[in-house]
C-alpha cells in the first residue's frame, strides 16, 4: 500500500537483545523528614510514616527503608546486580531573631535512594545466555 520496500538487517533479530544486555535500570524512592510542633520528627515514606525522637534516627529509617524499596524495584524490573546511592538534602532558612541576630530553623529533609542495575542474564530454553523474561 506504501509503494515501500521492506529491508530487514540480517541481524536484525538480536539487536533487542543487545540493546538490553548494555542498558541500565534505575529506580528511585524518596522520603521526607518534618519536625513535629512538639518533640521529634516524622518520616514519610513511599509504604508507611514513622515518628522518630531525633532527626539522626529519622534519618536512619528514611535512609534504610528508602534503600531497600529503590533495590527491591530495581529487582523487581530486572536488575541482576543492583547499587544504591544515597542523597540528602536539608532546607533550613535563616529567620531574623532581632536586629543583630538570626537563627537557624530545620525546615525538612529529602532522602533520595537511587538503586542502579544492569539487566540479569539468564539461560534460555536452548542454554543460550540472553536476557531474563
Amino acid at each position: 500500500r506504501l509503494h515501500t520496500r521492506l529491508c530487514i538487517p540480517e541481524h536484525a533479530g538480536i539487536a533487542n537483545a543487545v540493546g538490553a544486555v548494555v542498558g541500565g535500570i534505575m529506580q528511585t524512592a524518596r522520603a521526607i523528614i518534618r519536625p513535629l510542633e512538639g518533640e521529634g520528627y516524622r518520616v514519610h515514606l513511599p509504604n508507611a510514616v514513622h515518628t522518630l525522637p531525633t532527626l539522626d534516627e529519622a534519618v536512619a529509617v528514611a535512609q534504610q527503608a528508602t534503600a531497600e524499596l529503590a533495590e527491591a524495584q530495581a529487582r523487581q524490573a530486572g536488575a541482576g546486580r543492583v547499587t544504591v546511592e544515597m542523597h540528602r538534602n536539608d532546607h533550613i532558612v535563616r529567620v531574623k531573631r532581632d536586629e543583630d541576630s538570626y537563627e537557624e530553623v530545620f525546615l525538612e529533609s529529602e532522602v533520595v535512594a537511587t538503586a542502579l542495575g544492569r539487566p540479569a542474564l539468564a539461560a534460555n530454553a536452548d542454554g543460550i545466555p540472553g536476557v531474563r523474561p
